[in-house]
């Protein structure tokens, strides 16, 4: 062969340049006695010559036909670009492959795919995250295939907590595809390199792999490591005996960055989705700083969202830098413009007959409702930043100037200067003759996800009859008198305008969010229906498993587990849904910790000024809103509109998350009772029945002992 085609025998890892970073080692490990499949590599130069007119020459197809035969026209195509299994860099999953490719015309057509997925967004995005820079070329890998039984992965170095000594094996049934893709859950074993012994294993599949398979894998794994004196991520198959198929550095090796919780509610794996990608580059014309460092977690019945704690502060940083009280009009246009488009298109869809739609059409409409929620989530994050920043710097003028009692200040500063639906609904059922036209007005108010149906309307006259409307008060002060009584410059009279102006943008974002989901519902409902499957299946599936349905008939079988609950997060600049066994690993691999020590007293932030005592209720879900009883104190994660009646029930509000102007703080001061926010920790150290004593002028939360 000449040097546009090159046997593994004839590669060494110095030969990136010719074959790309997955050939090179490769070869390496051929030359070196270790079991790997024969192959031939497509040249860079080969690479370099199709991009120039776009076909191969007569000589190199011939060569690649001879290839082909001796490796018994049964290959695997699959990448190596010369930036690729890098010490810094590994690019696992960035280029494409294919397996059992066994016709001359799969054959090419896979390697031209390889060739151009090396400008793949995925590919770019990687490169541009890693600072990958330079000119990349790409060679091609034709291996024999193995029948494998068994395939799998080793880490050298336990990658969830970095302790090298003990290894990873992951395993599944058949080819090693499924494991990749993470489609499959695998056979997963923690062994101590030193005793050989298992240290934890989680089995998923109906074959266990046998003693001696692991111990091979384990004997290879180690010498492999030894051999280029670093950890290595490997990719093995048993057929008649042990090949390994390839091996790169572990590039995820350092120190774990801490972890923020943002948000917390019954989501579901949809609108996850949405969030995770409205942060990331795909979204980059839309929000001042993207990045992948975000996950949702299960936790207490919610799904959690945890951001990195650097990245999370970058992106606060940016979004107050671009948006400040000399452009914040432009803002909030965009704002509602977006919101207001979102919905608008939502009714387009109501107003469709979608019985009579293909599922080519419906797919259609389904990638435009992504669009328009794509478009307008960016604005739910950027509201919530900018709302805290300009509620925090008012905090700190009126705690300037006031010594005792700032709460009564933040009532008036704090209380929005237009109601969101939630609230303005207490104002109807105060003057509304008919409730029968409310319900009309107000049904989609418990839309926030795919699965949460409108109220009927007998539920939502259950909702009328217990609801408890604020009386007036004549202590509150009003908001002139805030002004004039800290005789605020014009330029923080523009901020406490603004300051009250967000305190309603940060409550009709969710207006916004329920009545597109109330709107859009036949949709989903219609989806649903075609793959035989309830609605509340479809919000635990990811865009990708719709739209496959849609294009394909194919369903995903994965959504029940996933109502258990599930793990959602980007891997290579690709989202990942994780469910089942194998939660707590990846939880774990990414080094989230919720464990929480014990204190008799809980501190957080006063949101509504009063002392009571009373028996904590803890909310995780909406199944627990019904034990709230009159009087009872309400502790949860964070509130929302759903959770009003059960408010109303309370004599105080108590929760993990959120500032003064959350929704809990919010209502707490319409119905005139304590609140406590941003604890952190009391769902966690509270249980039910415990007494309390809840003091929103001190912020403070305590423990009642009984006598």
């Amino acid at each position: 062969m000449t040097k546009d085609i090159v046997w593994l025998k004839d590669i060494n890892k110095n030969d990136i340049d010719l074959v790309g970073g997955k050939a090179a080692n490769l070869g390496e490990l051929y030359n070196n006695g270790f079991n790997v499949p024969n192959a031939c590599v497509i040249s860079t130069k080969v690479y370099q010559n199709y991009s120039k007119n776009g076909k191969f020459n007569d000589e190199v197809r011939n060569n690649i036909l001879v290839v082909f035969t001796k490796l018994d026209r049964n290959v695997s195509v699959r990448s190596s670009a010369t930036a690729e299994d890098l010490e810094n860099a590994s690019f696992a999953g960035q280029y494409s492959s294919f397996l059992n490719v066994d016709t001359e015309k799969k054959l090419f057509d896979s390697i031209v795919k390889c060739f151009k997925s090396i400008d793949s967004k995925r590919a770019i995005a990687y490169r541009k995250k890693n600072k990958v820079k330079g000119k990349i070329n790409m060679a091609v890998i034709i291996q024999k295939m193995i029948p494998s039984i068994n395939s799998g992965v080793s880490f050298t170095v336990n990658p969830t907590n970095n302790d090298s000594n003990q290894m990873v094996i992951e395993l599944v049934n058949g080819l090693g595809d499924s494991l990749v893709s993470g489609s499959v859950t695998p056979d997963s074993y923690v062994i101590d390199k030193k005793s050989k012994k298992i240290v934890k294993k989680s089995i998923n599949s109906n074959k266990n792999i046998s003693a001696q398979k692991l111990k091979k894998v384990l004997e290879v794994s180690n010498k492999i490591e030894q051999h280029y004196n670093q950890p290595q991520d490997i990719e093995f198959a048993f057929a008649d005996k042990l090949y390994v198929l390839q091996s790169r550095p572990i590039t995820t090796l350092k120190k774990q960055e801490s972890w923020k919780k943002i948000i917390s509610r019954e989501y579901g794996v949809q609108y996850c989705e949405i969030s995770l990608r409205t942060l990331s580059p795909e979204l980059k014309n839309h929000v001042p700083y993207q990045f992948y460092d975000q996950i949702y977690v299960p936790e207490e019945g919610n799904q959690v969202c945890y951001m990195k704690e650097l990245q999370w502060d970058k992106f606060v940083q940016k979004v107050e830098q671009k948006y400040n009280l000399s452009n914040i009009k432009m803002y909030e246009k965009d704002f509602f413009q977006r919101g207001q488009d979102y919905v608008d298109y939502c009714k387009f869809i109501s107003n469709q007959d979608l019985s009579k739609k293909s599922n080519i059409e419906l797919y259609k409409i389904y990638q435009m409702y992504q669009k328009f929620s794509l478009k307008y989530t960016p604005y739910v994050w950027t509201s919530y930043v900018l709302n805290l920043a300009f509620s925090k710097r008012v905090k700190e003028i009126i705690d300037s100037n006031v010594k005792n009692n700032s709460h009564k200040y933040y009532e008036s500063v704090f209380t929005p200067s237009k109601k969101a639906a939630i609230l303005q609904l207490n104002e109807d059922i105060k003057n509304s003759k008919s409730n029968g036209l409310l319900f009309e007005k107000y049904k989609w108010l418990p839309c926030l996800d795919i699965h949460n149906l409108p109220w009927t309307k007998d539920e939502f006259l259950e909702f009328v009859k217990d609801h408890k409307i604020p009386e007036n008060s004549d202590k509150r002060i009003s908001y002139g008198n805030v002004l004039s009584k800290f005789k605020i410059k014009s330029e923080y009279k523009k901020l406490f305008d603004t300051c009250k102006r967000f305190a309603y943008i940060k409550d009709v974002k969710d207006d916004f969010r329920r009545q597109g989901i109330f709107n859009s519902q036949c949709l989903f409902q219609e989806i649903a229906s075609r793959m035989r499957k309830k609605l509340i299946d479809i919000s635990y599936m990811m865009q990708g498993e719709i739209s496959e349905f849609l294009k394909v008939g194919k369903v995903s079988k994965n959504v029940k587990e996933r109502q258990k609950g599930f793990v959602i997060f980007y891997e290579n600049a690709t989202v990942r849904c994780v469910s089942g066994k194998n939660v707590n690993d990846i939880v774990s691999r990414f080094g989230i910790e919720t464990n929480i020590e014990y204190s008799e007293k809980i501190q957080g932030l006063g949101a509504s000024s009063g002392i009571v005592q009373g028996k904590v209720v803890i909310v995780k879900t909406l199944k627990d809103l019904s034990k709230v009883k009159k009087n009872d104190i309400m502790v949860a994660v964070t509130t929302h509109p759903d959770y009003v009646p059960a408010m109303q029930r309370a004599s105080a509000i108590v929760t993990d998350e959120g500032g003064i102007t959350s929704h809990a703080a919010i209502v707490a001061r319409e119905l005139q009772m304590p609140c406590v926010v941003g604890t952190k920790v009391a769902t966690k150290l509270l249980k039910n029945n415990d007494l309390v004593e809840v003091d929103g002028s001190k912020a403070i939360v305590k423990k009642i002992l009984k006598k």
